[in-house]
């Protein structure tokens, strides 16, 4: 009966082990057992053995290939790194972890700049920032909105002049001037950083045009800015 925790005798042995002698090879003794600590030989755990490779490994055993500097590694090699930014002011590579302050600063001073890449957590600290400062002049065209409906519900219900609903307009007004000159000033920035979002997750900047398709269109985007790094993406790296 053939013991399962055994190697069985037909198996090939790798080049380079060391089995005990069968009993049809010279030297073969029964009740072969390894050497111990206690009898010649004996050898501890790591020790060289005849024909070891550099590193310790036995011949024929592979050995784990040293780290590959960038400029050699290759598209898809497991040895292929992100090469993320040195620090905050690194502007040539995306910066991994970035907090609100140093996310939203890095947003302003890569204002125009559409190649690089760009984190997860520089897009969704930038991403919240542009939805603070746009929720101001929303809630000025709320306010405009109620006090007209209310100054108008006033001059037609209790006879006051109809100019009881410009102060209501007038906000409506401004809020609606302040949110146009906000989207516009952060147009460019946006979409500049939407295109090294993409680049960080290997994409093509223009997939950023997706979004333009009705109605699933604003569902494709998000999929989009939250898919997750990729070192492929360094192709769109800016030079050092």
């Amino acid at each position: 009966m053939v013991d399962p925790y055994q190697p069985h005798p037909d198996a090939p042995q790798p080049s380079g082990a060391y089995p005990p002698p069968a009993a049809a090879q010279p030297g073969f003794q029964p009740g072969y057992q390894p050497a111990s600590a206690a009898q010649p030989g004996y050898q501890p755990a790591g020790a060289a053995q005849p024909g070891a490779q550099p590193g310790g490994a036995p011949q024929g055993y592979p050995v784990a290939p040293p780290p590959m500097p960038y400029a050699q590694a290759a598209y898809g090699d497991p040895r292929f790194v992100f090469d993320p930014a040195q620090g905050p002011d690194d502007l040539a590579r995306p910066l991994y972890g970035a907090g609100f302050t140093v996310a939203v600063r890095r947003f302003f001073r890569q204002y125009a700049t559409f190649t690089g890449r760009a984190s997860r957590s520089e897009y969704w600290f930038a991403y919240l920032f542009m939805a603070l400062v746009q929720f101001i002049p929303g809630v000025l065209m709320g306010i405009g909105w109620v006090m007209m409906i209310a100054g108008s519900v006033d001059s037609y219900y209790y006879d006051d002049p109809a100019w009881s609903a410009l102060p209501g307009f007038g906000a409506l007004v401004l809020g609606c001037v302040l949110f146009g000159v906000l989207g516009l000033a952060m147009l460019v920035p946006n979409l500049a950083l939407c295109w090294r979002r993409l680049h960080d997750s290997n994409q093509p900047g223009p997939m950023y045009f997706l979004g333009c398709i009705p109605y699933v269109g604003g569902i494709i985007l998000l999929v989009l800015m939250a898919m997750p790094s990729k070192p492929e993406g360094r192709r769109f790296d800016l030079p050092r």
